[in-house]
């Protein structure tokens, strides 16, 4: 039997491409994005027609990039921290990368957690 830790890394792709495999998991990822701005006092608009992780990232992506716009940096960390985004992480993406692709970097690593935080409650709703 496999742990949780392992368990996810076997069950996460290494790109956003490979999320398709989760679609089952969509609207449970994209309903934890939510809950998770709401906790933080942000209404995150998602369009109830996402069918699929691209699409899901291109309007989280549309939303960070207007938080960086506007520098909404309260609202945008409290999403973070919420979210529980590795802030190590983070910021040796940030390095690697031109300013202009911040945000799809932050929406990747957005979205890769609230896709943790679905898949550990798949595992241990499933553990029995």
């Amino acid at each position: 039997m496999m742990n949780l830790k392992q368990y996810i890394s076997s069950h996460l792709p290494n790109e956003i491409n490979g999320y398709e495999l989760f679609n089952q998991f969509l609207s449970e990822t994209k309903e934890q994005l939510k809950k998770d701005a709401l906790l933080q006092g942000f209404q995150l608009n998602l369009s109830n027609e996402i069918t699929n992780y691209k699409e899901l990232l291109f309007e989280l992506q549309n939303q960070l990039n207007e938080m960086l716009e506007n520098r909404n940096s309260k609202i945008l960390k409290g999403l973070l921290y919420q979210t529980d985004v590795n802030e190590h992480d983070l910021m040796k993406n940030f390095e690697k990368t031109p300013i202009e692709d911040h945000s799809e970097i932050l929406g990747k690593m957005i979205v890769e957690r609230a896709l943790k935080k679905v898949l550990t409650r798949y595992y241990f709703k499933n553990l029995e």
